[in-house]
């Protein structure tokens, strides 16, 4: 399934209709997954593509509105300490690649880049104290190198 998380507090539902609503005990506990509707005449359909991309120009819940989100530098690859893994060795879906609404804030760490696009398998989630930064993690706990083959499937754009 293709769709995007998010509160439904904290976003308008015209252009998204519910897909299935999260049933855990986790962090995940209510959101719901939703799909973009299609932009002909307002109908409900998933978006798709030939690449599984989940949705185009990728934005989060923040401050009442959907922003976009940006990574500091082009490079997704994980380093120590940006994912945990659980008992069986998977990287478990709490921890990822961070991510912040503010293009100035990450642009120190090899310029900012708009999160275009990211792959099914992968979610952004907020994490921290601040509110202003997400992460991209699993969707699922997976091995560290499907983790890695997915994060190297986004797309950016270069922020000028």
């Amino acid at each position: 399934m293709r769709g995007i998380f998010f509160h439904l507090c904290d976003l308008c539902l015209a252009n998204y209709r519910i897909i299935e609503p999260i049933q855990s005990r986790s962090a995940l506990n209510g959101l719901y997954l939703l799909s973009q509707r299609n932009s002909s005449g307002g109908g409900s359909s998933e978006s798709s593509s030939s690449g599984g991309e989940a949705a185009k120009g990728l934005g989060v819940s923040f401050g009442g509105k959907t922003v976009p989100v940006f990574r500091g530098g082009s490079s997704f690859t994980l380093k120590p300490g940006e994912f945990k893994l659980n008992a069986d060795g998977l990287v478990k879906t709490t921890h990822g690649v961070s991510l912040d609404v503010n293009a100035s804030t990450v642009s120190k760490f090899g310029g900012a880049y708009q999160i275009e696009s990211i792959p099914n398998g992968l979610k952004i989630i907020q994490r921290g104290p601040r509110p202003e930064h997400f992460e991209i993690v699993p969707s699922y706990e997976m091995s560290v190198q499907q983790f890695q083959g997915l994060l190297n499937q986004i797309k950016t754009i270069p922020v000028k």
